[in-house]
């Protein structure tokens, strides 16, 4: 029997997000009004640059919204990170047998010597980690938070101490 589920996790919006968010609105609106009051003075053409300034403050603005989608398939698990709604970038795979651990982050051990992905909801909570060998990245822990669907497609393929 085929196994599929997928999920989709916001990322929450940090202080540091909303300052930046904040400073990039601010930075295109004195553009676009500065570049406006020299387009009435100096040349007409000026507006494109305008509108051109207006576009791209606004892309990197809504850039700053990102999504993870989390999908196990058949004991497989995959990340992806969605951009904005518009791009999607294909973060990891790796087969849910290979997990060396899983479990609630907040039982994992701290380890330095690991690459770490970060890719929850803001709620620590529920944040589960997951530790293993990637053949591209060497160790690596997953800390991301599933909800009950996603957990129940994950653990028939946990080896039988993970479970």
């Amino acid at each position: 029997m085929d196994t599929f589920v997928e999920q989709l996790v916001v990322k929450p919006m940090t202080p540091a997000d909303q300052a930046k968010k904040f400073g990039l609105i601010a930075a295109t609106g004195i553009l676009c009004l500065g570049l406006a009051y020299l387009s009435v003075m100096v040349m007409p053409l000026i507006l494109l640059v305008v509108c051109a300034v207006a576009y791209g403050g606004y892309f990197l603005v809504t850039g700053m919204n990102v999504e993870y989608e989390y999908s196990v398939t058949n004991g497989e698990l995959d990340v992806d990170k969605i951009i904005a709604k518009r791009k999607r970038k294909h973060m990891l795979t790796v087969r849910i047998t290979e997990f060396e651990t899983f479990g609630l982050e907040s039982e994992a051990k701290f380890d330095n010597n690991i690459t770490t992905f970060l890719v929850g909801d803001g709620d620590e909570a529920h944040y589960y980690a997951a530790d293993f060998q990637h053949e591209g990245m060497g160790r690596v822990r997953l800390v991301f938070s599933p909800n009950e669907r996603i957990l129940e497609a994950i653990r028939p393929s946990l080896k039988r101490g993970l479970r």
